[in-house]
């Protein structure tokens, strides 16, 4: 059961999978449109070197950053939380690693980027931006804000606010898979450092 917990703990996720009932009813598009739109490989092959360039800054910023302030953190109140509050382990962790990066980081994508943002605008450009950077960065901090003090989660909210609004602007220059790419190098970085923890 214990594995299972990160799983359980992510039902929520399944919001993400509304998108595609939204265009289907509103916009009368078929499953497969209400799945596709937004992903364009052509476009993606074509900005390939500028988006690989950009996951590896990211990557690399955010690897940086748990170097420099890995000094302040509770490592053994993390390791203690990821196995009893998310069943995570270091006999599961690559499986649940697997899942993230490769299924979460899409779903992601699709909802903020593919679907809220590209919706919210509608209500101007800047409202998306802000509301899609700050609903990115609460929906990953809600789940871990009693691991840290409020200095961190405060930090980490601007900080993931910021990425998620730079996200958006490289959603509308390059597109929903160089979007994929990028979140998908972050959460191998992430994996990574959850494994050396664990």
């Amino acid at each position: 059961f214990g594995e299972m917990n990160y799983f359980v703990s992510s039902i929520y996720k399944l919001v993400f999978f509304l998108p595609i009932v939204y265009r289907m009813f509103f916009y009368k598009r078929s499953f497969k449109q209400s799945i596709v739109e937004g992903f364009n490989w052509k476009r993606f092959k074509k900005n390939f070197l500028p988006t690989l360039g950009l996951s590896l800054l990211f990557g690399s910023l955010f690897l940086s950053a748990f170097l420099i302030f890995k000094g302040y953190l509770d490592f053994d109140s993390m390791i203690y939380n990821l196995k009893t509050l998310v069943g995570v382990d270091k006999s599961n962790i690559l499986y649940i690693g697997a899942y993230v990066i490769f299924l979460n980081s899409v779903l992601e994508e699709y909802f903020w980027r593919g679907f809220m943002f590209k919706e919210l605008k509608s209500l101007g450009t800047l409202t998306a931006y802000i509301l899609t950077g700050l609903g990115f960065a609460l929906h990953h901090v809600m789940l871990i804000y009693a691991w840290f003090s409020w200095p961190y989660i405060i930090a980490m909210t601007l900080g993931l606010a910021g990425f998620g609004m730079v996200m958006n602007r490289i959603y509308e220059k390059y597109g929903l898979f160089s979007c994929w790419l990028i979140h998908l190098i972050q959460d191998v970085v992430m994996i990574g450092i959850g494994f050396s923890l664990l």
